[in-house]
């Protein structure tokens, strides 16, 4: 396998570093995966890892037209 030495800023690194706890992986595999899904032009298994995660008794349709329903009740304001 071959070896990449990658200079990050320290926000960068402390955030890489979380996601990589998070996931539960070592920082190596959380940049790998992160290249490979970049490279593969898809989102990354975490986005769908988060599918599902809302719940609700509502069908989608039932949830997008309350959501029309409440900005139609609320009171525009001016511009001006």
């Amino acid at each position: 396998m071959a070896q990449v030495a990658l200079y990050l800023d320290e926000k960068t690194a402390k955030r890489v570093a979380a996601a990589a706890r998070q996931a539960r992986v070592s920082r190596s595999a959380w940049i790998r995966a992160a290249v490979e899904a970049k490279l593969a032009g898809r989102l990354p298994d975490s986005f769908f890892a988060t599918l599902g995660a809302w719940e609700d008794t509502r069908s989608p349709e039932q949830i997008v037209a309350d959501i029309r329903s409440d900005v139609r009740d609320q009171e525009r304001e001016s511009l001006t």
